[in-house]
């Protein structure tokens, strides 16, 4: 039977979310940063670091052209990073790109490691995962230019991009 978070747990991120929402931009916030028991991995949340990135893209779907925007943003950043760690990110259940909306739309690399009950981890990154490359190599930002049906000019955005790296646990 899969495990499940639990709700103490959904409503720490919750409220992670929300106190996060409150600070400008993605600080580095190194007094946050912990060094997580077993798997040597600092957690924290910072600003990307690598020089900023540009790519376009084409709106196929109906909807919100910032919020498309926002996903090209995350999406990208995700696969610069990819190109440029030692270790492999793609396709991997501690790691993602996601869409963070508290009043602004703001772009995030989510590494997450899931302990047990037990404390164990179930989930992490793999050993060749570097904290300190991955902020190194993650642009700081991403500039969309967004094509759109039946606009005249493309809708043209940019995100600042984070790294977020969170330990939850399960119950």
């Amino acid at each position: 039977m899969p495990s499940r978070y639990s709700r103490r747990a959904l409503l720490g991120t919750i409220a992670l979310g929300a106190v996060s929402g409150c600070l400008s931009g993605w600080p580095n916030r190194a007094e946050d940063d912990e060094t997580s028991e077993e798997c040597d991995i600092r957690t924290g949340k910072w600003q990307g670091e690598a020089d900023p990135l540009t790519t376009s893209a084409e709106m196929t779907e109906t909807g919100d052209p910032e919020r498309r925007c926002q996903r090209v943003a995350a999406d990208a950043a995700f696969a610069e990073l990819n190109r440029h760690l030692s270790a492999d990110i793609e396709n991997r259940p501690w790691a993602e790109s996601v869409l963070v909306d508290d009043g602004e739309y703001r772009a995030v690399v989510r590494v997450t490691l899931v302990r047990n009950r037990d404390g164990s981890l179930q989930t992490r990154p793999e050993s060749a995962f570097d904290v300190a490359d991955a902020r190194a190599n993650l642009p700081s930002a991403v500039t969309v230019s967004l094509d759109v049906p039946g606009a005249d000019e493309p809708h043209d955005c940019t995100h600042e991009i984070a790294l977020h790296v969170e330990e939850l646990m399960l119950d």
